[in-house]
C-alpha cells in the first residue's frame, strides 16, 4: 500500500505464540492491556495480530477492537492453529500454502490486493512460515 486508508496514522502490529494447553484468560487480557495502552497513545491506528494461537479462544477480544480473523482454512490437519487478526481485514486475503521443510504445519501468506488512484490492482505480499 502506499498509503494507509484515510483516518489511519499507523499500523500496530502484535506477534504471539501461546502454547498448547496455555490458559487463554492470561494471553487474552495481556493482549487487551496492550492494545488498550497502545491505543491511548496512538488512536488512530490500526491493529494486526499473528501467530500460532494454538487452540486460542479469542472470546470477546475480536468484538472489542473490530478485530476479523483471516485465516479461515487449517492449518495443522484439520485445525486452525496459526491465526491472524487485524482491523484491515478488508484488504487482506489469507492464502493456505504447503509447509516449509519439516514443517507440519502450513503457511500462510497474506495477500492485499487494492486499487489505486488509476484503478490499477496491485499486489503485495506478508508471509508467515
Amino acid at each position: 500500500m502506499e498509503r494507509l486508508p484515510r483516518g489511519i496514522d499507523s499500523i500496530l502490529l502484535g506477534t504471539v505464540y501461546h502454547p498448547p494447553q496455555s490458559d487463554d484468560h492470561v494471553l487474552r487480557m495481556h493482549i487487551f492491556k496492550c492494545l488498550d495502552s497502545l491505543l491511548a497513545t496512538y488512536p488512530n491506528s490500526a491493529i494486526s495480530v499473528l501467530g500460532d494461537f494454538n487452540q486460542f479462544k479469542p472470546g470477546n477480544l475480536c468484538n472489542s477492537f473490530r478485530l476479523k480473523k483471516l485465516v479461515t482454512k487449517s492449518t495443522r490437519e484439520s485445525n486452525i492453529l496459526d491465526q491472524a487478526f487485524s482491523t484491515l481485514s478488508s484488504y487482506y486475503d489469507a492464502i493456505i500454502l504447503p509447509p516449509i521443510g519439516q514443517s507440519d504445519y502450513s503457511s500462510i501468506k497474506l495477500t492485499t490486493t487494492y486499487f489505486d488512484t488509476c484503478s490499477k490492482s496491485t499486489n503485495h505480499t506478508i508471509a508467515k512460515a
